[in-house]
């Protein structure tokens, strides 16, 4: 497979959510002033709106793929904040259940904390079928579990 580079941004959802409570708590605090009260939302839509954008530029993860070898990186894709997931010779990424996993030699399957729900949709449509045309062909197994 040609290299690929996936960079896969967070969910539109979650940031349009704060800012509807950003633009709410800046109603309110706009309308309490009015009234010559003090009312601390005004600041609380200041930080809601910043979370919101924060969250709305954020990248969740990148995947790349180069040569046999795959890697995940970013914020939401590996445990160990900041460190990349690595698959190499033998190993490979797959994705059940709407959850990325690291699939070892020895056929150790490890979920990573990158959901499908949290990602944007159509970045992770793409990003899956890449991943499935760039998994390793596996020799097709009998019911019995013998190699055919």
């Amino acid at each position: 497979m040609a290299p690929a580079r996936f960079v896969i941004r967070r969910s539109p959802v979650g940031p349009a959510l704060l800012t509807a409570a950003a633009a709410l708590a800046s109603f309110l605090g706009l309308w309490a002033a009015g009234l010559e009260t003090l009312f601390p939302a005004v600041l609380v839509a200041v930080v809601v709106l910043g979370l919101a954008i924060w969250r709305w530029r954020g990248t969740y993860f990148v995947l790349e793929i180069l040569d046999g070898r795959a890697s995940v990186s970013g914020a939401g894709a590996s445990p160990n904040r900041g460190e990349a997931v690595v698959a190499g010779s033998g190993e490979h990424f797959e994705i059940e259940d709407g959850r990325l996993l690291h699939v070892s030699a020895d056929g150790t399957r490890t979920p990573l904390p990158v959901h499908r729900r949290a990602a944007d949709r159509g970045q992770w449509n793409t990003m899956a079928s890449a991943l499935e045309r760039a998994r390793p062909d596996e020799a097709p197994v009998t019911p019995d579990g013998s190699g055919v």
